[in-house]
C-alpha cells in the first residue's frame, strides 16, 4: 500500500491531545497497530478536523488489512486536499480506477494551482480511458511546475503503454501517440538521465514502429527480364532521352507497383519532366516499401526543398530528419537537413546540423547554402501515397524488431529477439539468424542455420551465396565455389558473381574475373557491394594491362603493344577539356567533383600522416580504425573509384570519353596514388612500419595537389565573365520573342567594366538578364541601361559585383516584394537563380531612371581563362 504520511503542525493540538497523537505516532512506528489506532481515534474525537491523525489512522487500518475502513476514515475529510489525495492513492492501490479518478478530480478542484492532480488523474485513467489519460498527461507536461521524477516516469510509461494497446486494437492505421508522448517528455526534460524505464520504453517504441513499417513494406524483387528493361530505361535517362525512359518505365511501374527501385527511378524521370507531384508520390511509396532505406526520404526531402523552388522547407525537413535517423553517419544528409532548416528560418538548428556534418569528417562548413526567402506561401501537399496493404508474411513482430536492431548494428539484441520467438523458426528467421551469427563470428551456427533455411528454399541464390561465404570463411574453398557458381546461375543470382570474381582475381584468372564482373554489373545497379565491385574492376584492369605489357600474351604482341598502349593512353579527354568542350556538363560534374574534394579527400586523406605516425609507434587501435575508414565498404579507396566512374558516365552522356588515367593531368597522378594506397591494406592490417613512408608520400599528392586541383576545376566551372557580349546576347533573345515582333525599338545603354568575373553559371546569368529585360519591357519601359560596379565589404574584405538593370517604367517594385515573391514569375526566377550562388537581388535608385534592379554576386578571381 502507498505511504499516506503527512507532517502535522506543532501548534494544532492542545497539550493533552498532543500527548495522545505523539503516543499514536510512536506506537505506529513500533508496529503496535492496536495502540496506534486507539490513539489516533482519541485525537479525532477531540478534534475531528485534525487531518494528520486521520491520515495516521488510515495508515494503521491499511497495515491491519482493513482498507475499506481506511477509505471510510479518509472520506470523512472531503475538503482537505491531503486526505482526498490519500484516498485516491488508496483506491489506485485497490485497482478501483473510477473511484480513484473521481478523488483526483476533486483534488484538482481543491488545489487548482497544483500540477500533481493532472498526473494522478492520468494514472487512474490509463486503466480505463487511455485517450483521456493522454490529455491529462499532456496537461501535466504543459504545467510550468511539472518535474520529471521516478513516479512521473512510471505514470507516463503506463499512459504510453495504454495508448499503444488501444491503438493496436483499433481498426485505424497504427498511431505513434505513445512515442510522441514520451518524446515530448524528453524534450521538456532536456534528457532522460536517471529514468531508465522511460529511456528503454521510448527506444522500444521507436524500434517497434520501424519494425511495423518494415513488416508492412516489402519491396518487390524484380525478375531478370524486368531488371533488364529497367536498366535500359536508366541508360536512356542517363543519356538524356527522357521521353524514351518514360515510355519504358510506365508499363513497368503499372505492372510492379511494389518495387521501390522502379519507383525511385520513375521519380527521377517524373521530376525531369516537371511532374513534381507524381515524383513526390512515387518517392513516398518507395519510402513505405523500404522504411529502413535512407535514400528515399533523402531524395524526397531534396525534391521538396529544391523542386518547388525552396518553398516547402518544413515538409522537406521532416523527410530529411527521417533520413538522418536512418543514416546518422552521412554528412550529405545532414547538410541537406541543415539546408532545409536554414530555408525554414530555423537558423540555430541549421547551424547545429551543419556542425554535425562537419564533425563527421565528410563535409565542410563551406557547403552551407545561403538563407532562402523566409516568406513562403503555403501549399496543399501532394496526394499522400496510397496506403500499402499489409503483407501476409506470417512473420512475428519480433522478427521485424530483430531486423531493425540488425540494421542499427546491435547484433546482440537482434539475436536475443530471435531467440525469444516461440514456435517453428521458418526460413526467413533462420536466414536472418544465420547472417547475425556470421557477423558475430559464430561460423558453425551460421552454417547450421543457412542449411536449415535451404531445406525449405533450395534454389534461393541469396541463401546459397551466404552459405558459400560461411564455407569460404572456414577454408572449404571448393565447396564454397560450387555453391556460389550454383547461386550465380539462378535467376536473381548476379550478386554471387562478385565473390566469384574476387576468387578469380586472387588466383590471377583475370579474364574469368572480368567475365564475372560483367555479369554482376548486368544484373546489379546498386547495393552495398556495388562500390566494392567498381574497385575490383579497376584492379582487374590494372593486372590485365600488366599481363599484356609483360609479355604473357606472346612475344609477337610485344612489338605492337607499346604502340597500342600509347594510342590508347592518348585517346579521350580530361575533365577540364570536357568542361571547355561541353559547358553544360558542369552542372553534372560539379556535385561529383565536390564530393571527391569534400567527402572523399578532406578529413579522410588528412589522416594518412597520423596513421603513418601510429604505424611507427605501434598504435594498433588507431591503425585499425583508419583501416576501416580507408578500405571499408564506403572507405576512401572505394568512394574515389566510384566517383571517378560517375565522372566517366557524365562524359559518356555528353558524347565524350574521359581518360582519367592517362590524359587528365589531375586525375592521372591521383589514381596512381589511390591504387598505391589500396595496395597498402595488408601492410596496415599487419602493422608494418615500413608502409609509413608511402602513406606520407600519398598524403602529399592527395591532400595538396589533388585537393587544390579539384578546387580549381570547381572554380573554373563556376566563373562567368561579365562583358558586353553576354548582355547583348540576352537582349537579342528578348527582342526576338514573338511578343516584341511589332513593338517599337527600345534603346539599351551599356556601362560595363571589363575583366569582371562572378561566381555563377553562364546559362543561369543569361536567364537572369533575360527575365530582368522582359519584366522591364512588360512594365512599359521605353529606356533601359545596364551597368556594373565592384563593391567591397569593409568588414570581410570580400568583393561583390553589382549588375544594375535600370528602366523608366512607372510600376513600383520594392526589395520586400522581391524577397517575398509577391511579384511576377520572372523576378521570382531571378531571385532563385541568384541565391544559388550566394547572391542577392534588391531595388535601387539609378540617376535618370525610375529604378534599377540590382543583382549582387560574389566576385570570382580572374585565373587567366576566358568564360
Amino acid at each position: 500500500m502507498p505511504s499516506l504520511a503527512f507532517a502535522a503542525p506543532e501548534d494544532a493540538l492542545s497539550p493533552a491531545v498532543r500527548q495522545f497523537y505523539v503516543a499514536a505516532v510512536e506506537a505506529e512506528a513500533s508496529g503496535d497497530s492496536a495502540t496506534a489506532e486507539g490513539g489516533y481515534r482519541a485525537v479525532l474525537r477531540a478534534d475531528d478536523a485534525f487531518v494528520p491523525a486521520r491520515l495516521g489512522l488510515a495508515r494503521t487500518l491499511v497495515d491491519a488489512q482493513r482498507p475499506e475502513d481506511a477509505l471510510t476514515v479518509l472520506g470523512g475529510a472531503p475538503f482537505d486536499a491531503d486526505a482526498v489525495q490519500a484516498r485516491g492513492r488508496l483506491l489506485l492501490a485497490l485497482e478501483r480506477w473510477e473511484g480513484a479518478y473521481a478523488a483526483f478530480l476533486r483534488l484538482g478542484r481543491l488545489s487548482p494551482e497544483s500540477e500533481g492532480a493532472y498526473l494522478l488523474q492520468a494514472e487512474a485513467l490509463s486503466h480505463t480511458d487511455p485517450s483521456e489519460a493522454h490529455e491529462r498527461a499532456e496537461a501535466w507536461l504543459g504545467h510550468p511546475n511539472s518535474r520529471l521524477d521516478a513516479h512521473a516516469a512510471r505514470v507516463l510509461v503506463a499512459v504510453a503503454d495504454a495508448l499503444r494497446a488501444e491503438d493496436a486494437e483499433s481498426e485505424e492505421p497504427a498511431s505513434d501517440r505513445a512515442r510522441l508522448l514520451l518524446e515530448s517528455v524528453e524534450e521538456k526534460a532536456g534528457s532522460l538521465d536517471g529514468h531508465e524505464l522511460l529511456v528503454d520504453r521510448l527506444e522500444r517504441y521507436r524500434v517497434e514502429e520501424r519494425a511495423q513499417l518494415l513488416a508492412r513494406g516489402g519491396s518487390e524483387a524484380l525478375a531478370a527480364d524486368v531488371r533488364g528493361q529497367l536498366d535500359r530505361a536508366r541508360l536512356a535517362f542517363a543519356a538524356g532521352r527522357v521521353e524514351e525512359a518514360h515510355r519504358a518505365l510506365a508499363p513497368l511501374v503499372r505492372a510492379h507497383p511494389r518495387s521501390a527501385e522502379l519507383l525511385a527511378t520513375w521519380a527521377d524521370v517524373q521530376r525531369e519532366q516537371g511532374q513534381l507531384d507524381e515524383a513526390e508520390r512515387a518517392l513516398r511509396v518507395a519510402a513505405a516499401l523500404e522504411p529502413l532505406e535512407a535514400a528515399h526520404p533523402h531524395a524526397l526531402g531534396l525534391l521538396l526543398l529544391d523542386g518547388y523552388g525552396g518553398k516547402h522547407a518544413a515538409d522537406a525537413e521532416v523527410e530529411l530528419a527521417r533520413a538522418a535517423r536512418l543514416r546518422p553517419g552521412s554528412a550529405q544528409i545532414w547538410v541537406a537537413l541543415a539546408d532545409a532548416r536554414w530555408a525554414a528560418g530555423r537558423l540555430d538548428e541549421a547551424a547545429a546540423a551543419y556542425e554535425r556534418a562537419r564533425s563527421l569528417g565528410q563535409g565542410d562548413w563551406s557547403l552551407r547554402a545561403e538563407q532562402r526567402s523566409a516568406a513562403r506561401p503555403d501549399r496543399a501537399l501532394a496526394a499522400e501515397a496510397p496506403a500499402l496493404e499489409a503483407r501476409e508474411s506470417g512473420l512475428p513482430l519480433g522478427y521485424w524488431v530483430a531486423r531493425v536492431y540488425a540494421a542499427d548494428g546491435d547484433i546482440e539484441r537482434a539475436l536475443a529477439e530471435l531467440e525469444a520467438l516461440e514456435g517453428p523458426a521458418g526460413p526467413e528467421i533462420d536466414e536472418l539468424a544465420g547472417s547475425l551469427a556470421l557477423t558475430a563470428g559464430d561460423l558453425d551456427r551460421a552454417e547450421l542455420l543457412y542449411e536449415r533455411a535451404l531445406l525449405s528454399r533450395p534454389d534461393e541464390p541469396r541463401l546459397l551465396a551466404a552459405l558459400g561465404d560461411v564455407l569460404a570463411s572456414q577454408g572449404r574453398d571448393a565447396q564454397a565455389t560450387a555453391l556460389l557458381e550454383r547461386a550465380a546461375k539462378l535467376p536473381g543470382g548476379a550478386a554471387a558473381r562478385l565473390p566469384l570474381a574476387r576468387r578469380a582475381f586472387e588466383g590471377w584468372k583475370l579474364w574469368d574475373a572480368e567475365a564475372h564482373l560483367d555479369l554482376f554489373f548486368a544484373g546489379e545497379t546498386g547495393g552495398p557491394a556495388y562500390s566494392e565491385a567498381l574497385v575490383l574492376r579497376e584492379r582487374v584492369g590494372d593486372r590485365q594491362r600488366l599481363v599484356w605489357t609483360s609479355g604473357v600474351v606472346g612475344a609477337g604482341l610485344l612489338l605492337l603493344l607499346p604502340l597500342v598502349a600509347v594510342a590508347s593512353r592518348r585517346r579521350g579527354q580530361s575533365v577540364e577539356q570536357l568542361i571547355e568542350a561541353s559547358p553544360g556538363s558542369f552542372a553534372e560534374l560539379a556535385p561529383v567533383l565536390s564530393a571527391l574534394r569534400h567527402e572523399v579527400l578532406k578529413h579522410n586523406t588528412s589522416l594518412l600522416e597520423p596513421v603513418a605516425d601510429a604505424l611507427e609507434r605501434g598504435d594498433d587501435e588507431l591503425v585499425a580504425w583508419a583501416n576501416e575508414r580507408l578500405f571499408g565498404e564506403r572507405g576512401v579507396v572505394a568512394r574515389f573509384f566510384e566517383q571517378c566512374e560517375r565522372l566517366r558516365a557524365v562524359g559518356r552522356r555528353h558524347g565524350e570519353a574521359l581518360n582519367l588515367s592517362h590524359v587528365d593531368p589531375l586525375f592521372g597522378p591521383a589514381l596512381v596514388e589511390v591504387h598505391r594506397l589500396g595496395g597498402l591494406r595488408k601492410d596496415l592490417e599487419r602493422m608494418r612500419p615500413g608502409a609509413a613512408a608511402a602513406l606520407r608520400e600519398i598524403a602529399q599528392v592527395l591532400n595538396r595537389d589533388t585537393y587544390a586541383g579539384l578546387g580549381r576545376l570547381l572554380a573554373l566551372g563556376q566563373r562567368v565573365a561579365i562583358h558586353d557580349g553576354l548582355v547583348a546576347s540576352a537582349w537579342d533573345d528578348v527582342q526576338a520573342e514573338p511578343a516584341r515582333r511589332d513593338a517599337p525599338p527600345v534603346p539599351l545603354v551599356l556601362d560595363i567594366d571589363t575583366g569582371l568575373f562572378v561566381r555563377g553559371d553562364h546559362t543561369d546569368l543569361h536567364d537572369v538578364l533575360v527575365n530582368l529585360f522582359r519584366n522591364a519591357l512588360q512594365a512599359g519601359a521605353t529606356r533601359l541601361a545596364v551597368s556594373t560596379e565592384v563593391q567591397e565589404d569593409w568588414v570581410t574584405g570580400l568583393e561583390s559585383i553589382v549588375i544594375r538593370v535600370a528602366d523608366d517604367a512607372e510600376g513600383r517594385v520594392t526589395t520586400e516584394q522581391i524577397r517575398g515573391r509577391f511579384i511576377e514569375r520572372g523576378l521570382g526566377l531571378v531571385v532563385d537563380l541568384v541565391h544559388r550562388f550566394g547572391g542577392s537581388v534588391s531595388v535601387a535608385d539609378h540617376p535618370g531612371y525610375a529604378k534599377a534592379i540590382a543583382v549582387r554576386l560574389p566576385r570570382a578571381e580572374d585565373i587567366g581563362e576566358t568564360a
